[in-house]
This record gives C-alpha cells, structure tokens and sequence, in this order.
C-alpha cells in the first residue's frame, strides 16, 4: 500500500478473506464521503477479522486499514491525510443501511 493514497480496504490476507457485502459497502462509504481509497491483499499476517469470522455462524467483516510504512517499528510512519480519511469513511458507513 502507498501513503497517502486513501485508507485501504481488505480483500483478503493469510488468515481471512473479506465478506464480499461489507467490502462493497466500504467502498459505498469512501465513494459517498470522497475518500480516496485502496484495495489491499495482503499474503502475509492477518488480522481479528478472521476471529469474527469464524464465531459461531459467522459475522460478515472486512478490515479497513491504514497504509503503514516500517509496521512493527520504533520509526512506523503513516500518512495523516491517510487516517483522516480511515475517520471520515468509517464514519459514513455506520450511517449506511445495512443491505444483508
């Protein structure tokens, strides 16, 4: 992912591949509040999505991430343009309509 290029929404990592529903209401979100944003597959590491996701039937999840440069790092480095924008979208989609 590059900073400062919009917050990123998950497709899919090691551990857990993103409910289709939740990742195309994510991407609502972004276009709805004008928030420039990135795809993401990640082929190492995970995330507490995939706990979500394998709780009792499932909860339908996606992770929105923020781009971070040296990650796990004294010196980890992110965009602010980059988690204003991970705000302003998170905050459109809990005002969407749930459509599952």
């Amino acid at each position: 992912m590059a900073l400062g290029k919009g917050p990123a929404i998950k497709i899919k990592d090691r551990a857990s591949i993103s409910h289709r529903k939740v990742v195309e209401m994510l991407e609502q979100a972004a276009q709805k509040s004008g928030v420039s944003y990135q795809k993401e597959v990640l082929t190492f590491g995970g995330t507490n999505a995939a706990v979500l996701q394998r709780t009792k039937e499932g909860i339908p999840s996606a992770t929105l991430s923020i781009p971070t440069r040296y990650v796990h790092s004294p010196s980890e480095t992110v965009c602010l343009d980059d988690v204003e924008g991970a705000v302003k979208l998170l905050a459109s989609f809990v005002n969407l309509e749930l459509e599952f």
